[in-house]
């Protein structure tokens, strides 16, 4: 037996649940919190150790299952121009892929299954609220008022912890270097097969590939900390965010407007190409958190004006929201 027979792990995201499995598989007693009832988030992508980590404990092939393989990366400018492209190395055994990308919701639920198969208890809406070292462990008291005696508690409750802030009051508290990521799911262009980064002289982008129909754009740029968003300012943030950015799949000028076709299930997005793809990502794909959103119809015959999908979400920290078009580089002339 191990020298450590009961563990507690405080927040059920990607470090605590992973945590908790391979406790559990060592013959170690784990019980999880998680203070919130819902799944947030967009997408989550995993690579090197932590695929080979994801392996070792049985996850990798659910992983694969409800997310998305990829092998690569390129890197672009703001006009689409490749800069520099490469392959992510292979930690796992060979029959795996280097990387695989998966929506939160997905990653969770398949995580919460496979604890829930090992007999791991998970209790929603409870977290910590006092600790006590002693001699024979840890005596935890919770927001229930219960208490309880473990041998080790883990802190897994995410960038903004409480459990951090309990342990060592404001010594480490976290620091805001004053970058924000604005993030969002989008339904999946066909060009974007691997993970591409486009960098311009302000912000960056990144576009990942979550499922055979969506995938994760989320937006990195510079901004007061501080700063919090009406839902109305989201996506005009976004699109003011975006016009460093040349290449079509970034043009973000209004589309025309053409009539519905009221048999319609959900209008279509129309690139100059005349490639078409779903201005609305299926229903399987989604996070239930996300509202439907207003979406372009056709677009003029220009190699530079797109329709435009959007999403637009929140979460507890902060506002998350994108826009894309269904082009990816510049067209030739």
């Amino acid at each position: 037996m191990p020298a450590v027979k009961r563990v507690l792990v405080v927040g059920a995201g990607v470090c605590g649940t992973v945590l908790a499995i391979a406790l559990k598989q060592q013959g170690v007693e784990v019980d999880i919190l998680e203070l919130y009832d819902e799944v947030l988030g967009v997408g989550v992508e995993f690579s090197g150790n932590t695929m080979r980590a994801l392996e070792q404990i049985g996850l990798i092939d659910d992983f694969i299952a409800e997310g998305q393989p990829y092998s690569r990366m390129n890197v672009h400018d703001s006009a689409g121009n490749l800069l520099i492209g490469y392959d992510f190395s292979r930690a796992a055994s060979p029959q795996y892929p280097a990387c695989v990308a998966i929506l939160r919701p997905k990653f969770a639920g398949a995580t919460r299954r496979r604890a829930a198969q090992l007999g791991i208890p998970l209790r929603i809406g409870m977290t910590v609220t006092e600790l006590v070292n002693e001699p024979d462990g840890v005596r935890v008291t919770l927001n229930d008022g219960s208490q309880d005696r473990y041998d080790v508690v883990v802190a897994a409750d995410g960038a903004m912890s409480d459990m951090r802030t309990l342990l060592h009051g404001d010594r480490f508290r976290h620091k805001p270097l004053g970058q924000t990521v604005l993030r969002c799911y989008l339904p999946r262009l066909p060009e974007i097969k691997d993970e591409l980064n486009a960098y311009g002289g302000r912000n960056v982008v990144t576009l990942v590939p979550l499922s055979r129909d969506s995938m994760y754009f989320p937006l990195s740029i510079p901004m007061d900390p501080e700063r919090r968003f009406e839902e109305h300012e989201l996506v005009p943030t976004v699109l003011k965010e975006l016009e460093e950015f040349t290449a079509p799949i970034f043009d973000t000028r209004k589309p025309s407007r053409k009539k519905r076709d009221p048999s319609s299930t959900g209008s279509q997005n129309t690139s100059a190409t005349g490639a078409s793809s779903a201005a609305t990502a299926p229903a399987t794909s989604e996070p239930k958190r996300v509202p439907r959103s207003t979406s372009g119809t056709s677009a003029p015959a220009s190699p530079r004006r797109c329709a435009t999908a959007a999403r637009v979400s929140s979460t507890r920290s902060g506002n998350v929201v994108a826009s894309g078009s269904p082009s990816l580089l510049p067209a030739p002339r």
